[in-house]
C-alpha cells in the first residue's frame, strides 16, 4: 500500500489529502502512449476521464470514512487509486465505506449518460468532448461493475469477505474461500485478457492472482474483528494507569489496544472512550473532542465533549452540548474548575 513517504501531495479537498506515486505517472504515460494514434482529443479526453473517475471512486470511500472520523487519505498509484483510513469500529461501517466507492462511480455514470443524451449534438461535434464523455461513462459504469465482483482485494471481494466471515466458521475456512474464489475469477479474467489482447488487463489479473495465492499461505492482510485477550489486558492496564493518576501512560496503552490486529467492536469503543478521557485529562482538547465524537455516548463522554469545546474556546457550542446532554451540576462544576470558564450563558 502506498504511504505518504513514497507519494507526493497533489491537493486537499474537504480536508482529505490527495497524493500520487511515480507509478501513477507511469500509468498515465502508458495510457498516453497507447492512445497516440487518436491524437490529442483522444489522449486528453481519456486521461481526464481516468483521473476524474479515480478521484470520484476514492472520494466515495473517503467521504464516508470521514463521516466516521477515520482520517482518510486518497492515493493515486500505478494500479489506480486507494483510500487509506484508520480502522472502523464495526463491520457495518466498513461495508458502508467499501460500497460507497462503486456507488459513486455508478452515480457519475448515470449523470454522464443523462448529459450525453441531452447534449448529443454538441458532444459529437467536438472530438475532445466525445472522447471525454464516452470515456467517463465507460470507466465509471464498467469498472464499477467489475469492482463489485467477489475478487479480493477489490471492493466486491472485501464485501464478499465481510459476509463470509459472518456465516462461515472458522475464520481460516472463510478466508480460504475468499481467496480461492478470487483466483478462479482471475483465471477467467486472464483468458478474457488474452482473447481481447489486453496487456494491461493480463498483467492486472496475474498480479491479483499472485496476491491471492500469497494470502492463501500467509493469511489475509485485513484484520478480523475478534476478541483479543491481549487487548482486554491492555485496556485493563490503561484503566489502572488512569486511576493511578498517569493519563499519559493510560493513553499510550489505549492507543496500543486500538492498534492491535484483532480487536472486537466493544474493545474498539472502550479504547475510544479511554482515548477521549485521557486526552481531556492531558488537556489535549482537539484530540479529546475527536475521540469523544467517535465513542459511544455515555455521561463520561458527554462531559469530555463539553469540556473539550470549552477548552477550545467554543463556549456557545459547549453550552448547547451541555444542555442537550442534560449535564448534571457536578459535571458542570468539574468542567468549570478544570477550564476556568463558566457554562452559564
Amino acid at each position: 500500500m502506498p504511504t505518504a513517504m513514497d507519494a507526493f501531495h497533489l491537493f486537499t479537498i474537504a480536508g482529505i489529502p490527495v497524493r500520487a506515486t511515480l507509478g501513477f505517472l507511469l500509468l498515465i504515460g502508458y495510457y498516453a502512449y497507447s492512445l497516440r494514434a487518436g491524437g490529442l482529443p483522444a489522449i486528453g479526453g481519456w486521461l481526464i476521464a481516468v483521473v476524474v473517475s479515480f478521484l470520484v471512486h476514492e472520494f466515495g470511500h473517503a467521504l464516508v470514512a470521514r463521516r466516521f472520523r477515520l482520517s482518510p487519505q486518497v492515493y493515486l498509484h500505478g494500479w489506480g487509486g486507494l483510500c487509506a483510513h484508520e480502522r472502523a469500529a464495526r463491520d457495518r461501517d466498513d461495508a458502508l465505506i467499501i460500497i460507497a466507492g462503486p456507488l459513486a462511480g455508478l452515480a457519475l455514470a448515470a449523470v454522464v449518460a443523462i448529459v450525453r443524451g441531452a447534449f448529443a449534438g454538441p458532444i459529437h461535434q467536438s472530438p475532445f468532448l466525445y472522447f471525454l464523455i464516452d470515456s467517463l461513462w465507460f470507466i465509471n459504469f464498467y469498472w464499477s461493475l467489475v469492482n463489485l465482483l467477489p475478487l479480493f482485494p477489490l471492493d466486491g471481494g472485501q464485501l464478499f469477505r465481510l459476509g463470509l466471515l459472518r456465516i462461515v466458521k472458522p475464520v481460516p475456512k472463510a478466508e480460504r474461500i475468499v481467496h480461492v474464489v478470487a483466483i478462479a475469477i482471475c483465471a477467467v479474467g486472464l483468458v478474457y485478457a488474452v482473447t481481447i489482447q489486453s496487456i494491461l488487463l493480463g498483467i492486472l489479473t496475474v498480479a491479483l492472482a499472485f496476491q491471492n495465492v500469497r494470502y492463501l499461505g500467509q493469511g489475509s492482510p485485513i484484520a478480523v474483528r475478534a476478541r483479543s485477550e491481549l487487548v482486554d489486558q491492555l485496556l485493563a492496564d490503561a484503566i489502572k494507569a488512569l486511576s493511578a493518576g498517569d493519563p499519559q501512560e493510560a493513553r499510550r496503552l489505549a492507543y496500543q489496544a486500538r492498534d492491535e490486529r484483532n480487536v472486537a467492536a466493544d474493545q474498539v469503543q472502550r479504547a475510544f472512550e479511554l482515548l477521549a478521557v485521557t486526552s481531556a485529562e492531558l488537556e489535549d482538547w482537539s484530540e479529546a473532542l475527536d475521540w469523544a465524537k467517535r465513542a459511544n455516548a455515555t455521561p463520561a463522554i458527554d462531559e469530555v465533549r463539553v469540556a473539550a469545546l470549552v477548552g477550545l474556546g467554543r463556549l456557545e457550542e459547549a453550552r448547547h452540548a451541555a444542555a442537550e446532554a442534560k449535564l448534571g451540576a457536578q459535571a458542570r462544576a468539574r468542567i468549570e474548575a478544570r477550564t476556568g470558564q463558566s457554562l452559564n450563558g
